[in-house]
């Protein structure tokens, strides 16, 4: 009888675990994404290693600016055209909401207590810290680090 209980509470912490991970999403801002391509640092490569239940979240404000970046000459539109081609190949999840990145991040963080979001703009981050969110910023050595 024991035993059977203690297999239906592991099933059960099974099944809730399951749907955790599988909630889980990561909303990243351009600033991660340029930098990671500039540094050969891809902030979708350290997600699916460090935090692989994750889905990878970003918006069509985020891909409206990589757009707009990506006519710049220079690394920082080569990184910006390197990055759409990655968001094509891996399908991140898009939100529909088409405002300024920050914006778009900052009413995330308003609106999911402890939202997880890779940035790298240092003000961005303190004010998503500010509202209660949990920030990740990647480094040059591709690894995603909390704030």
């Amino acid at each position: 009888m024991h035993i059977e209980s203690c297999s239906a509470t592991w099933q059960f912490l099974f099944k809730i675990s399951s749907v955790v991970m599988l909630a889980c999403k990561v909303f990243i801002d351009t600033s991660s994404i340029i930098f990671g391509f500039e540094n050969r640092a891809n902030v979708f490569g350290a997600l699916s290693m460090q935090l692989p239940a994750c889905k990878p979240t970003i918006s069509k404000g985020i891909l409206k600016e990589l757009n707009k970046i990506s006519f710049n000459k220079g690394r920082k539109g080569a990184s910006a055209k390197a990055s759409l081609r990655e968001i094509n190949a891996i399908k991140p999840e898009i939100d529909r909401n088409d405002s300024s990145g920050d914006e778009w991040l900052l009413g995330v963080a308003e609106n999911i207590k402890g939202a997880k979001i890779i940035t790298n703009d240092s003000k961005l981050a303190r004010s998503l810290k500010s509202l209660g969110a949990s920030v990740l910023k990647l480094g040059k050595d591709g690894i995603l680090r909390n704030l």
